[in-house]
């Protein structure tokens, strides 16, 4: 009666650890999930580098710009002169932000390869975990069988798992 009641035990004890683990590891999951969905979505031209980037070139154009303009009124530049410089400072620009958001694809597809994984490694660790759990209860229930066979007369074999299945003939799942 002692053995069931220590075989009872330390079966609820493996089963309570794996179902810690497994929540720690799911908690786990779930935070590299949440920042990554966050970095996903995140502005690319919101990033420290691509704001102070933007700043500095706004500045530069601002006073290109203001040399252009005094440039052209000391030189009496005509409106289509001073359209084409506009035109070609807002081309300068484009180049600028289209370069920025050129990697913006490659980011994105290599964050979603992330979360791929981390989802992916999340099933295959929760198999495992069943796997060793299911492994740990039947190692348990055969030993209590094995010891109620042997208190009940103890000449009778122990009991097979495979024998068992075999002849009731049962399905057996590997994960």
């Amino acid at each position: 009666m002692a053995s069931t009641a220590a075989l009872i035990a330390s079966v609820a004890l493996a089963a309570g650890g794996a179902i810690g683990s497994a929540v720690n590891r799911k908690n786990a999951k779930d935070t590299a999930l949440r920042y990554l969905s966050s970095e996903y979505y995140r502005d690319p031209l919101s990033t420290v580098g691509n704001r102070a980037l933007l700043k500095s070139f706004d500045e530069r154009m601002k006073d290109q710009q203001e040399a252009m303009n005094n440039r052209a009124t000391a030189g009496g530049a005509t409106v289509e002169n001073r359209l084409a410089m506009k035109k070609s400072s807002n081309e300068v620009t484009s180049g600028l932000y289209s370069k920025l958001l050129q990697g913006e694809d490659a980011r994105r597809q290599a964050i979603q390869n992330q979360r791929e994984s981390v989802i992916q490694n999340g099933y295959l660790q929760a198999a495992q975990d069943w796997q060793s759990w299911g492994a740990a209860a039947s190692q348990a229930a055969m030993q209590w069988g094995n010891s109620q066979l042997l208190s009940s007369g103890g000449a009778q074999p122990a009991f097979d798992p495979d024998e068992y299945i075999r002849r009731n003939n049962l399905k057996t799942y590997t994960v």
